[in-house]
């Protein structure tokens, strides 16, 4: 999430890190979300941007098997999401809560991808379910007992890594895909890597990133923006995904 002015800034810090301030007037709130809105153009666009696998798979709905529907779902979920911690932001209401929240549900349904794509491969359903309940019960437990927020946002992270890698490995082990990039699966695996990789390390200093008498606005605006780049990236990726499913249904070695 973004800061705005000086005022602005501090508050989001706040809000963000667990800090619950004073409610603001409805003119305050106006005023702060469109000093949002322009000074963090990109992050705007990222939130904007999660609807776009969402479009593209109400496009191709007809063409898309379960582990798409979940996808689909998660992007969608992910947008109210952000559109929720902006209204927190604004009201200076603490949104920690919130975030560690969601997270314990993308969990959830990061695991029942591993569950419904690895169908064939009872190894790498295994690896996916073992990691999934791992990082879900330190999830819960960093929810209920832990005010920082790293560790939540890395190890998250981390399942999309995990997850995109055995994809991959899945996708070269069964050698059944004809063509991969009519593959949706592929995209959507090389969305959550490259978003996974590249906003690992940065979330491993998410507190400090948040603390606003340890780094500067224009500091943490880089790593935001930043992000969120990695974030359209994904999203651009994902929604080829999506549209690349229609393409998809004849694309096996065995149903040549």
């Amino acid at each position: 999430m973004p800061r705005a002015s000086k005022t602005a800034a501090t508050a989001m810090r706040s809000a963000m890190a667990g800090v619950a301030q004073e409610c603001v007037s409805h003119d305050t709130m106006f005023d702060q979300l469109i000093s949002l809105l322009a000074k963090y153009p990109v992050v705007t666009l990222g939130h904007i941007m999660l609807l776009l696998p969402v479009v593209f798979g109400i496009l191709r709905r007809e063409y898309l098997n379960s582990v798409l529907v979940f996808v689909v779902i998660y992007f969608a979920i992910h947008f109210i999401e952000q559109c929720l911690l902006l209204y927190y932001v604004i009201y200076d209401k603490k949104t920690i809560g919130v975030q560690k929240g969601f997270l314990i549900f993308y969990t959830i349904i990061i695991a029942r991808l591993f569950y419904i794509s690895y169908r064939n491969s009872v190894k790498l359903r295994r690896i996916g379910l073992i990691t999934c309940l791992l990082i879900g019960i330190v999830l819960l437990i960093d929810f209920q007992y832990n005010s920082f927020a790293f560790i939540g946002a890395t190890l998250f992270r981390l399942l999309l890594i995990v997850f995109s890698l055995t994809y991959f490995n899945k996708i070269l082990s069964e050698n059944r895909v004809l063509r991969t990039i009519y593959h949706p699966m592929f995209w959507i695996s090389s969305g959550f890597l490259i978003y996974g990789m590249g906003t690992f390390m940065t979330s491993l200093f998410t507190d400090y990133l948040l603390d606003a008498t340890k780094t500067s606005d224009q500091t943490y605006g880089l790593f935001l923006t930043m992000a969120e780049l990695l974030g359209i990236i994904q999203c651009v990726l994902v929604a080829t995904g999506m549209w690349v499913s229609k393409f998809d249904q004849k694309n096996y070695i065995n149903q040549r």
